[in-house]
């Protein structure tokens, strides 16, 4: 045995220590061939947390710009010596994936200056560009919308810190905002050819079913061998992919929505609750996304082990369907809060207390659909919302109703919205933000993403825990509503 190992270590394919015992250490650069094309780490152990930070990079859990953690930590984590760290730290700095700052470890190659003289226009004028592709102007706006300017805001900031400039070009408009873009291949052509070098990709900005012709335009635009992005908001461009398109600079970016369900009801399900209300508001019920999420709610639910039964109730009061959309979150309260002042302009010598137990109760039994879904004969325990907007209404109703979150209900919902973050209402990010990320290095090149072999790239859905969440205890199945009395 020792001859062989012996034999090996003459020819360069070991690295042996000497001490009590003999230890196989790996491939040392001094123990190469001068011919040799070997790359990167060679000690398993080194591979293994070389691969294991590479593949965070890559799906960014780390960031570009952040700091590493502390080497310790990687040697208490994953069970290896200082030396291992070191040495998959400079693997990854060869390649230019990390870099050092000091004492720390910073992901991304090291951002360069400023570039000297002019100013914002000069400086434009050899910034990099990436054109954003829509079939016409509206289609671009559809960006700023809140659930889509999760993805958009991060991808502009991130291209941003790498001075990459946004142009919009336009597949077909004639409407009179279109005059200031390129509009149709020609145009597109033209700029495309006189940005030369500049050009660093086309990012889609579209439903599939509003440009029927989108595999042509991905082909056509794969042609300049620069990436091609399509950021599928609903995920029906299953179809398009490298195999259809046939290049291998496509990427379709699309939010893994089913993972999201799969992650609430497993959430809800590990901590007890196996009767869950699912609330289906008012002009929500005819919209694509609530149908499809749905849709989706009642077939993870069936493939979960164990028993976990949905109770489906439609939210079908007039309160609902008026909801104007400016305060969607307050559609409850707003309604509370019109009947309390008109309590106290016709009983203007009412107390302040006695007007807030009238309205509490008006709010309680102001609802019957909801009522009805928490009240002992359906026996629920939690209530999976299908945005934020539904989760927190039904949180501000329960409320009122004198039902404690999460002492006697839990609420999970699905969206990770700023304008309702502060709302204490757990919920399953989808994960939009850290796909504009992952989009912005696309283009930029200088990190690894994360892709199947057909060029998708998934979000990862991530839950944020707000409070609302609680396990499922006796106490809970004496939730009751007494019934509504006479006013």
């Amino acid at each position: 045995m020792l001859k062989a190992l012996h034999l090996l270590e003459k020819e360069g394919r070991l690295v042996i220590s000497r001490g009590k015992k003999t230890r196989i250490v790996g491939l040392d650069s001094k123990h190469r061939s001068s011919g040799s094309d070997d790359v990167g780490p060679t000690s398993s152990s080194v591979r293994r947390l070389y691969d294991t930070i590479k593949s965070a990079i890559a799906e960014g859990a780390l960031e570009h710009g952040r700091c590493l953690p502390k080497m310790k930590s990687y040697v208490l984590a994953e069970h290896v010596t200082d030396t291992t760290v070191c040495r998959a730290f400079a693997s990854l700095q060869e390649e230019g994936l990390i870099h050092k700052e000091g004492r720390r470890w910073i992901v991304g190659m090291r951002a360069k200056g400023p570039a000297a003289g002019g100013g914002f226009v000069r400086a434009t004028q050899s910034w990099p560009v990436v054109v954003i592709l829509a079939p016409d102007y509206q289609h671009w706006r559809t960006l700023s919308r809140e659930e889509l300017g999760l993805f958009a805001n991060r991808l502009f900031s991130e291209l941003h810190q790498f001075n990459v400039h946004i142009e919009l070009a336009l597949t077909s408009s004639q409407d009179i905002l279109s005059r200031q873009f390129c509009v149709g291949r020609s145009e597109v052509f033209d700029r495309i050819n006189h940005l030369g070098d500049r050009f660093l990709g086309t990012m889609f900005v579209s439903y599939l079913q509003n440009l029927p012709d989108m595999d042509h335009w991905i082909r056509w635009m794969c042609q300049f061998k620069k990436p091609v992005v399509w950021f599928d908001y609903d995920n029906k461009g299953q179809d398009i992919d490298r195999r259809t398109v046939g290049r291998k600079n496509f990427f379709r970016l699309y939010h893994d929505e089913r993972a999201a369900v799969r992650m609430a009801l497993r959430k809800l399900c590990d901590r007890g609750h196996r009767r869950i209300g699912v609330p289906l508001m008012g002009h929500y019920r005819t919209e694509k996304w609530h149908v499809r999420r749905q849709r989706m709610i009642a077939e993870e639910a069936a493939r979960l082990p164990g028993r976990c039964r949905l109770v489906f109730s439609d939210l079908d009061e007039p309160l609902w369907t008026a909801e104007s959309g400016l305060y969607r979150e307050a559609v409850v309260l707003m309604h509370a809060e019109q009947f309390y002042n008109t309590l106290r302009r016709q009983a203007p010598g009412l107390s302040a207390s006695t007007a807030e137990r009238r309205m509490r109760k008006h709010g309680a039994e102001a609802l019957p659909s909801l009522r009805t879904l928490v009240s002992r004969k359906r026996n629920i325990s939690a209530i999976l919302a299908m945005n934020q907007f539904v989760g927190i209404n039904c949180y501000h109703w329960l409320t009122l109703a004198g039902v404690q979150v999460p002492d006697n209900m839990s609420i999970i919902s699905f969206d990770n919205y700023l304008s309702v973050s502060h709302y204490p209402i757990s919920t399953v990010d989808l994960g939009l933000q850290n796909l504009g990320y992952l989009g912005a290095h696309l283009f930029v090149g200088d990190l690894p993403v994360k892709t199947d072999r057909l060029g998708n790239v998934a979000s990862t859905p991530e839950f944020i825990d707000r409070g609302s969440l609680g396990p499922r205890t006796a106490s809970r199945r004496n939730v009751f509503l007494p019934k509504p009395g006479p006013r």
